[in-house]
């Protein structure tokens, strides 16, 4: 009844991430990934790092859990009494951007969860909210301004142009307050 339960606070919530992040990086990285899941005959092989496979997989997320537990960590800082929760950043290597934007939803489910990568002239933007139609509201916010936005009624994303981007979100505070 509660995928955030399942997907944060379950048992097999660490196994779930594991996954997550070792089909992230490079492709010759996901690749090494892909061919030791094949192989992997048991979750346990991996939780319990039993075999060269199971090992590699855990390593790989152990290494990747580290950037995104401190890029989460920060993230969350920028929880304030608004109701958006606004959190920026440069480009990475590796993009956590959707996962951050759905655990931070998970944890403040009554706030806007807007997590931007900057990338060139571009700012790659995941949203969410538990209890808002939130593909409404940047639909919407979006009009006449460059870039686009899809997805569906509790979570989107998309790319704005980094001449747009505040406007859009002074757009999405002020349509996320209107009752709808």
């Amino acid at each position: 009844k509660d995928p955030g339960y399942l997907k944060y606070k379950s048992p097999v919530s660490k196994l779930i991430k594991i996954f997550t992040f070792n089909i992230k990086g490079k492709k010759t990285e996901v690749r090494n990934s892909l061919n030791a899941l094949e192989k992997i005959e048991s979750p346990y092989e991996i939780i319990n790092k039993t075999t060269n496979q199971g090992k590699y997989l855990y390593a790989r997320y152990e290494k990747l859990n580290r950037l995104y537990e401190k890029m989460l960590e920060k993230a969350k800082s920028f929880a304030d009494k608004t109701g958006v929760l606004l959190f920026v950043f440069p480009s990475e290597k590796i993009s956590f951007t959707g996962d951050l934007a759905t655990e931070l939803s998970y944890i403040h489910q009554d706030k806007t969860v807007v997590i931007a990568r900057e990338k060139q002239d571009e700012m790659k933007v995941s949203i969410r909210h538990q209890k808002k139609d939130i593909r409404k509201i940047a639909t919407e916010a979006m009009k006449e301004l460059e870039g686009h936005i899809g997805g569906h009624v509790h979570a989107v994303g998309g790319s704005i142009k980094k001449k747009d981007f505040y406007i859009f979100i002074e757009r999405i505070k002020k349509l996320q307050n209107k009752k709808t």
